[in-house]
């Protein structure tokens, strides 16, 4: 808990300054391949915008699991992949019509996403707090809340880093220092806030990195006898919030790698922009490459196990072009 706090201070605030800084001199559509470009040239523009999109093919695969488990909840794996598979093509699709039609998605996905975090909050503290219906699932002293630094710790700051990245998508919208500060203050209280009353309800043990929020809400829910349908309803808020990324998330870094690159680097073909100015065939080639990665990992035993890799994996590549 105390590193969402410190990692938001080293991290994202200096990130979104960065970032912001860099939108305001440098005004392009390329983003870090230009910012990148304009300093050090067209090699390691290209670097960071290969660095970039390598990175974010792992986190399609993990944040669509992620979607189709809390659409379906708790149901075969099998359903999983497809269902991962349709979705993701539908909004490979969506994509190529520009981000303005894609802006749609990702406001409707910004409230899918801060709702459940809410209610989880409210419903936790009325349960264990206010009406005392049950114990604190966890323990909170000075001594637990210490972060003890081993490998596990290691992993889930690569984690809690990877939840503050992105600033370059909206840092023409957040030139200001005040809106960077309300934002960062914003995501680290739900965060933080979040995951206390999500312990409150549940032992770290039991604990799932993909249902995590979904089944503590269904013990807030049985506590304070309130109707499962409500768990439903919030998990529907979770999809349209991973609808709304991966809108964001698929033309954005598709472009900046395909459609800025230097002419002869990639075939003509996949880098050639439609009337929205996406590089459509390069979407069609990435949502082949995504296909590819679901149906292999769907080989693992068991969903934690997978969405566990292909979340690691994205937090550890993610950050490397933040370095350039």
């Amino acid at each position: 808990i105390p590193m969402w706090i410190i990692f938001m201070l080293i991290f994202f605030v200096p990130q979104a300054l960065m970032c912001a800084e860099l939108a305001t001199a440098y005004p392009t559509d390329g983003g870090l391949n230009d910012w990148v470009k304009i300093a050090f040239g067209t090699k390691y523009g290209f670097l960071v915008s290969w660095m970039h999109w390598t990175a974010l093919i792992f986190w399609y695969a993990s944040f669509l699991t992620f979607f189709s488990i809390n659409f379906t909840y708790m149901i075969g794996k099998i359903l999983v992949l497809i269902m991962s598979l349709v979705v993701f093509w539908a909004l490979s699709f969506a994509s190529m019509r520009g981000m303005k039609f894609g802006k749609y998605f990702t406001s409707v996905g910004a409230l899918g996403s801060v709702v459940p975090t809410v209610c989880l909050i409210g419903m936790a503290i009325l349960a264990v707090v206010v009406f005392k219906k049950a114990p604190s699932a966890s323990e909170y002293t000075i001594a637990t809340l210490t972060p003890k630094l081993n490998m596990n710790s290691l992993v889930a700051i690569s984690g809690i880093t990877f939840a503050y990245t992105g600033a370059e998508f909206t840092a023409n919208f957040a030139s200001e220092m005040r809106a960077i500060m309300i934002a960062a203050g914003t995501i680290c209280v739900l965060y933080v806030i979040g995951s206390v009353c999500m312990t409150m309800l549940m032992p770290t043990s039991e604990i799932f990195a993909y249902t995590g929020t979904l089944d503590a809400l269904v013990i807030a829910c049985n506590l304070l006898e309130v109707p499962q349908f409500f768990v439903q309803i919030v998990a529907f808020g979770i999809t349209l919030s991973i609808f709304g990324a991966v809108v964001l998330y698929i033309a954005q870094p598709t472009k900046m790698l395909f459609g800025y690159s230097e002419p002869g680097i990639f075939p003509e073909k996949i880098t050639k922009k439609n009337e929205h100015d996406i590089p459509e065939k390069a979407i069609l080639f990435q949502a082949i490459l995504v296909s590819l990665l679901l149906a292999g990992v769907a080989v693992f035993p068991a969903v934690e196990t997978i969405y566990n890799v292909l979340i690691t994996m994205t937090a550890l590549t993610s950050l490397f072009p933040y370095v350039l």
